[in-house]
């Protein structure tokens, strides 16, 4: 029945694609797929997703792989429209287990680059099997598009990526723990590449500097993964926003290869010993204008403290890591405390981590530094993690609060995620 209705609907495409989705939803149900699969397509758009949760890492599909992949295959063919431009696929990991599976998506992939897609996504593209090669390489082949998402977590990809990468037109790039030397290719053969969202992880000894090369990016999305990375540079010349994760490295050669950013979150748990900013004891952010900071440890944070000048700062946001405050809240803000320069800054906005010592002393110690150091303030907000720390802390940590904003007739003082009860 389907091998017939796939020999009908050949040729006509148009027809298909001017039928509306209820129409569509019901002819698939009719040629049998059964596996809880939702199928949406339009004249714009084909999209698979699976009603499994793709966190539930021991989900096993309760059907015949090779079976599912075959109606797949199936009714793509029947239903792809002639001017799609946005192709999802959305299925729990476990689907991949399937070699087969690989050469069809080979497939879609020549047949989509014939429709000039521009926008691709494939969601928990990964396996558990270790006997062969997984990577369908057509998905790195297909020059009209502009955006390509792919979730992948295998080393063994770069081996099997095609010799030939053909992206010039990919503006918007976002891969999920990827194999460095393969992301060097990629990025070689996306010349418009303006958005990057990557976590890079170093399985080889002379990749342990982890540079990136991109005449038109702006923004970056980048977490170095493991510790075996030893530096981390940035050559984008156009980079406005850098949003930058680490277990391990904070230096002064990447902050200078990232000085003319406008926004910056800085998220890394260094250790003191890998921190290495070297003699110079003051780095210029001429245009940075939002800075965020999640803070794990108190070296970070005075190095950063120490050493940033950011004259057109507006927005600064502070996050205290809950795993580390037992560290921070020693800190005596006045004396220990090199601050960001917040002279500048409009708005501030603090994340305390869970606890009633995170929201007692230590925190209005730090309100009461940030009022008296933030001269032209007019918002200071406090996002609770946990509301109900704020309820029980209410009878002392109110008034205090309520005493710290009369002290200051310029700011406004926003306090979100409280508990509400009396």
């Amino acid at each position: 029945m389907l091998s017939e209705a796939v020999s009908v609907a050949k040729g006509h495409h148009r027809r298909w694609s001017s039928l509306p989705n209820d129409i569509f939803a019901d002819i698939i149900s009719r040629v049998g797929f059964t596996h809880k699969a939702v199928i949406t397509v339009s004249n714009t758009s084909f999209i698979i997703k699976h009603t499994a949760d793709a966190t539930d890492r021991w989900f096993i599909p309760p059907y015949d792989l090779y079976e599912f992949w075959t109606t797949l295959d199936n009714l793509f063919t029947v239903f792809i429209p002639p001017f799609i431009d946005t192709f999802i696929l959305d299925l729990h990991p476990a689907h991949y287990d399937e070699p087969r599976c690989w050469p069809i998506m080979n497939r879609w992939a020549r047949q989509l680059r014939d429709c000039n897609i521009q926008h691709f996504t494939t969601k928990g593209l990964r396996r558990h099997r270790s006997d062969d090669q997984v990577y369908p390489p057509n998905f790195l082949r297909m020059h009209s598009l502009v955006s390509l998402k792919l979730n992948l977590c295998d080393n063994r990809i770069e081996s099997s990526v095609p010799p030939i990468i053909l992206l010039p037109n990919l503006k918007k790039l976002k891969l999920d723990w990827i194999n460095y030397g393969f992301l060097k290719r990629l990025l070689s053969n996306c010349p418009s590449l303006e958005d990057l969202s990557v976590s890079v992880s170093v399985d080889r000894i002379e990749e342990r500097l982890v540079s990136l090369t991109s005449k038109k990016l702006k923004r970056l999305l980048i977490a170095l993964e493991g510790f075996l990375i030893n530096d981390f540079i940035i050559d984008a010349p156009m980079l406005e926003k850098l949003d930058y994760y680490s277990f391990s490295i904070f230096s002064m050669r990447m902050l200078d290869s990232i000085s003319d950013v406008k926004s910056l979150k800085v998220e890394v748990s260094a250790s003191s010993r890998r921190i290495e900013l070297g003699s110079k004891t003051t780095m210029i952010f001429p245009n940075l204008s939002h800075l965020n900071l999640v803070i794990y440890s108190p070296e970070v944070f005075k190095a950063i403290g120490l050493m940033l000048h950011c004259p057109k700062l507006e927005v600064f946001e502070l996050r205290l890591d809950k795993i580390y405050y037992y560290r921070i809240r020693k800190m005596v803000w006045n004396k220990e405390a090199v601050f960001v320069p917040v002279e500048h800054v409009k708005h501030i906005k603090l994340y305390p981590s869970t606890g009633l010592d995170c929201i007692g002393k230590e925190l209005l110690d730090l309100v009461r530094f940030l009022l008296r150091s933030a001269k032209v303030l007019k918002k200071l907000t406090i996002n609770a993690y946990d509301p109900h720390s704020f309820y029980l802390a209410k009878p002392y940590f109110y008034q205090a609060l309520f005493e710290c904003a009369k002290a200051t007739s310029r700011c406004q003082i926003e306090l979100l995620g409280v508990d509400k009860q009396p």
